[in-house]
């Protein structure tokens, strides 16, 4: 089950998707549980690695994890965040939840442009190591983020053709980025 995060809009998809999943969990047994994508900007990624991993202990272990940096302006504005730089603040949210997921409950600190914070480690830990991740994407950087932190990636087959040309020039950038980095590829999801 993949479900979207929107806010403000009317695009049938919901503000929180970790809620309706938590609710699947509990009525579930074997669908994995996922958002499509968590509008990461926008959130604490210490709270955002502290729920996701919530979940996937109360699922047992069957979250696919998500994110993304969004792509509509109106969606930043009444949390205000900066929509200009929401690609540096994505970058950074998602090297904070992947080093939190990371530590095995270990604390860590970090010191970044956009956050920090010392001697923090999340409660619980989640059964997966680690949470399979995604990066939602529809730009170059995304995906070049994706293919560096070692996340699978998540494409809309429109957005590939509108600013790539297709699905395969997006795998073939994917797959030369994590030559370039040394990282092992994720799977490909196409939504």
């Amino acid at each position: 089950a993949w479900i979207g995060e929107h806010h403000f809009n009317s695009l049938g998809v919901l503000s929180c998707p970790d809620l309706v999943l938590a609710t699947l969990a509990a009525r579930s047994k074997r669908i994995r549980l996922a958002p499509a994508v968590t509008v990461l900007p926008l959130h604490n990624p210490i709270r955002v690695a502290e729920q996701w991993a919530t979940l996937d202990l109360l699922s047992n272990g069957r979250v696919d994890w998500a994110a993304g940096r969004g792509y509509d302006r109106r969606e930043y504005e009444p949390f205000h965040v900066s929509f200009d730089d929401n690609q540096v603040i994505f970058e950074e949210g998602m090297e904070v939840v992947q080093m939190l997921w990371r530590a095995g409950g270990e604390r860590v600190s970090h010191r970044g442009k956009y956050y920090q914070f010392e001697d923090v480690r999340i409660t619980p830990q989640p059964i997966q190591k680690p949470i399979p991740s995604y990066i939602g994407s529809f730009s170059k950087p995304s995906i070049e983020l994706a293919a560096r932190l070692g996340c699978g990636l998540v494409v809309a087959p429109f957005a590939a053709a509108m600013t790539f040309g297709g699905l395969r020039q997006v795998a073939d950038l994917y797959h030369e980025t994590c030559a370039r980095h040394g990282t092992k590829p994720g799977p490909l999801m196409k939504i």
